[in-house]
């Protein structure tokens, strides 16, 4: 783990150590969750990308409606750069877990930003991480209350329910597609 930024940081990893806490693991996480969070701004700019090459179909996505979660992503990315900044951490580390979700969201980018994969094909593999983004705000939430941080539980939260939003709405999206797909396929088949 990268050490405190400031001399107020390594006070308050101090302080919470005495308390028998672990600030560092709490640093680790939020650190993952920002580097998660720097990628689901990119996947959301490679999908604007892709929207504008490609055309959409009814029931799918609107430019206005992923230029609102990229918009969304980047004010998330800001919630945890001020979390860490209040814990005396500094933002621009990386902590270990933040490379390891930098590796595993890699191919999610890899998918999104390939130019042979269809919109609806970047928009599932979209869907698998707003399921990891909504399920890690989660995690960091319950962290935050067992750290007693409750100014951060209720940002964490809030965050937390716009992800969920995003998941059902890319759900919905990948659905409506899905439904055009398979009448077509029946008409096909007459």
């Amino acid at each position: 783990m990268p050490p405190p930024a400031t001399v107020k940081g390594v006070f308050k990893a101090a302080v919470e150590a005495v308390k028998g806490r672990r600030a560092s693991v709490f640093v680790d996480k939020l650190g993952a969750r920002l580097a998660f969070e720097r990628t689901g701004t990119r996947l959301y700019e490679a999908l604007l990308a892709k929207y504008d090459t490609e055309a959409t179909w009814p029931g799918g996505p609107t430019r206005v409606e992923l230029e609102r979660h990229h918009a969304e992503e980047l004010a998330h990315f800001h919630v945890l750069t001020d979390a860490m900044k209040s814990l005396g951490a500094d933002p621009t580390a990386e902590t270990p877990e933040a490379d390891l979700l930098g590796v595993a969201s890699s191919g999610i980018l890899q998918v999104i930003t390939d130019p042979r994969t269809t919109l609806s094909q970047s928009l599932g593999a979209m869907l698998s991480a707003e399921l990891t983004d909504a399920a890690g705000w989660q995690m960091l939430a319950d962290l935050a209350r067992a750290m007693a941080k409750p100014d951060l539980v209720a940002r964490f939260e809030a965050a937390q329910q716009v992800e969920e939003r995003h998941v059902m709405e890319v759900r919905r999206w990948l659905g409506s597609e899905a439904e055009i797909e398979a009448d077509i396929g029946e008409a096909a088949e007459e």
